[in-house]
């Protein structure tokens, strides 16, 4: 079972990017005109200011995207490049969560289901997010579908999947 999820980035994770980007934009041009000392080094700043938007733009556009590969023994997490390999035989306990979540963002606030499962091994307690897909026509429609989407997300469905191999492997 593969699949890609939209993964959820908190409100303090976009803080801490947005100051993070904040602070580079604003320092490295600092530290680059002096060190340079040219008529050109006002350009040369410049020219690092736009590199380091376009690249916190790329990080923004990347850091979304996530996915999950589960198998008969493991389920691999990846996410910015970074795996995570969870086996099957080491889980003691999922939980699957579901909340509404509010963001502030310019345009005034963004709203979504966000749908987290919750992994505890022997080891340590690995917690997964997604943003989740709700057709609200369908819910204002008929607010009983409402469960059902919650149903078909697709970390329900890994959590689902990863019960079925546990019994199965023991």
């Amino acid at each position: 079972m593969k699949e890609e999820y939209k993964y959820f980035v908190s409100n303090e994770e976009s803080w801490a990017l947005g100051c993070g980007g904040g602070l580079a934009i604003g320092l490295i041009p600092l530290m680059i005109i002096p060190a340079v000392n040219t008529p050109a080094a006002g350009a040369l700043a410049i020219l690092v200011i736009l590199i380091i938007i376009v690249a916190i733009i790329i990080f923004c556009t990347v850091q979304t995207r996530a996915s999950f590969d589960a198998d008969d023994t493991q389920v691999t997490f990846s996410h910015l490049g970074r795996k995570t390999v969870i086996k099957f035989n080491d889980i003691k306990e999922l939980k699957l969560e579901h909340r509404h979540n509010e963001r502030n963002v310019k345009g005034g606030v963004q709203r979504c289901y966000v749908e987290t499962l919750t992994i505890t091994t022997a080891e340590s307690v690995y917690s997964f997010s997604a943003e989740m897909d709700i057709d609200y026509d369908e819910v204002a429609r008929n607010p009983a579908s409402m469960t059902t989407q919650f149903e078909n997300g697709k970390l329900s469905h890994l959590k689902t999947y990863i019960e079925k191999h546990i019994y199965i492997n023991i």
